[in-house]
């Protein structure tokens, strides 16, 4: 007489989220998920939100990887920038194409990416810092 014997192993599925506002409908999430267990499912207001087959799901945990809800995304933008010398005739347009009469310089640049990524500017999603001392205002000497 043969015996089978089924064992049941108990997998941990990945939450992506508990509520539909914690979920901005990216796709990522479905996009990364290397054994396609990751449906978008339309409510009945029209988003699409990832769905799981638990299945198929291998519990890989790269969709909860790439999930951009919770992450503050922003950009830096810089103005001219000391690289190195520049010319004579650089240097006068240069010092007056922006507010600060100066050129700024990397440790400015920095110094806003810095901030950007502390604790200070856990609020703060979704901009674009422009570092160049007002030149991007279109005020101040740029003839």
């Amino acid at each position: 007489m043969e015996y089978t014997k089924e064992i049941k192993t108990k997998k941990t599925i990945p939450v992506l989220y508990e509520r539909k506002e914690e979920c901005c409908g990216c796709t990522a999430c479905y996009a990364i998920c290397p054994k396609s267990a990751i449906s978008m499912v339309e409510d009945e207001e029209g988003f699409d939100y990832p769905q799981i087959d638990e299945i198929k799901c291998i519990s890989c945990f790269q969709c909860t990887k790439v999930c951009p809800m919770g992450v503050n995304v922003n950009c830096v933008s810089p103005g001219f920038i000391q690289r190195g010398q520049f010319s004579e005739n650089q240097l006068p347009y240069l010092l007056k194409s922006n507010f600060m009469n100066k050129v700024g310089c990397s440790e400015d640049i920095a110094s806003a990416v810095a901030f950007l990524a502390s604790n200070e500017a856990d609020f703060i999603t979704g901009q674009n810092l422009c570092v160049d001392g007002g030149r991007s205002l279109g005020l101040h000497g740029d003839n």
